[in-house]
């Protein structure tokens, strides 16, 4: 049986050489890692990473650690990518690198993966077309604030478009997995806060599951539970908020997340300034009718908010 293995080295880049990840015309791959024989600058490789078509700027994933914190080059990568929507890898050392990827051949057809343009300030939206849920699983930009993209990443309905899953002036979220399930009627929106417009990119696969998103206002101090319908069970992956407290680079989504047991409550994810670590991790929050989340909005604003996830199980 043939291999599926891309992982593969290129030797003796020269420093500001390139290397492009390019699959065939009809084949796609999913890229997991990144190497470099020069010595890591701060913990990690001295290697940039973008998704890049040969038209647009590219879209930078990881940024050069040589300049600027690398923090989102510690999770696991997952970029999927095609024969026209690439990877780019610079080598940012000095010298010459080995620079190296691993990574693996995919299913054709099903990776959904673009480079947008979105104007000074305004907001582009990345919508699935009617029938298809989304896996979301990497964001980049062509231009980054102080250590991450200049965009907010929200969540939308089309007509609630505030509740927001990364804020670029935040640490929340910015440095774990992405797990965003989307479809045609919940799905992202993203704008540019650097004031001079930018290139996005994103990547993620076509999955065979029910999308359970959904984005819902909630009012001052109110409550919004999140219960699955009879004889079915959710995964939320992701929980977002419009009303986020605390500073900079500091600030947290200012509601709280609860698991419901009858009338008992328990906190998964605590709100504001004082907020939880979970809101930084990979969220995996299983529930079902009589196992459920409660949300409750803290400050006494009205609050936007969005939840992401997927149907597990359904029976009759």
């Amino acid at each position: 049986m043939p291999t599926t293995l891309i992982t593969d080295m290129a030797a003796a880049v020269a420093g500001g050489g390139t290397v492009d990840i390019q699959p065939a015309a009809g084949v796609e791959y999913l890229i997991t890692d990144i190497g470099s024989d020069v010595a890591f600058v701060a913990a990690v490789p001295d290697v940039q990473v973008a998704i890049r078509d040969g038209v647009l700027a590219d879209a930078i994933l990881w940024i050069d650690p040589t300049t600027t914190p690398n923090k989102r080059a510690q999770r696991q990568l997952r970029l999927y990518v095609t024969n026209t929507n690439y990877c780019r890898l610079t080598n940012t050392a000095a010298g010459a690198a080995n620079v190296s990827y691993f990574g693996e051949q995919v299913r054709a057809g099903l990776t959904r993966s673009d480079l947008v343009t979105i104007g000074v300030g305004a907001t582009v939206e990345i919508q699935p077309p009617a029938g298809e849920v989304w896996h979301i699983t990497e964001i980049a930009n062509s231009v980054w604030s102080a250590i991450y993209p200049d965009i907010n990443l929200l969540v939308t309905d089309g007509t609630l478009v505030a509740s927001i899953i990364l804020d670029a002036t935040m640490v929340r979220g910015q440095e774990k997995p992405l797990d965003l399930y989307i479809d045609n009627t919940t799905y992202l929106a993203v704008t540019d806060i650097g004031g001079a417009g930018c290139v996005f990119g994103y990547s993620g696969r076509l999955v065979p599951v029910e999308c359970i998103s959904s984005v819902q206002d909630v009012a001052g101090s109110a409550t919004l539970d999140i219960i699955p319908t009879a004889n079915q069970e959710w995964v939320i992956t992701e929980i977002s908020a419009e009303t986020w407290a605390g500073v900079a680079p500091n600030g947290y989504p200012d509601i709280t997340v609860s698991l419901m047991v009858g009338a008992n409550l328990s906190d998964v994810l605590e709100a504001g300034a004082g907020a939880s670590l979970g809101w930084n991790k990979e969220l995996k929050l299983h529930i079902d009718t009589t196992h459920y989340l409660r949300i409750t909005e803290v400050s006494t604003a009205n609050n936007e908010v969005g939840v992401l996830g997927y149907l597990k199980r359904s029976w009759s």
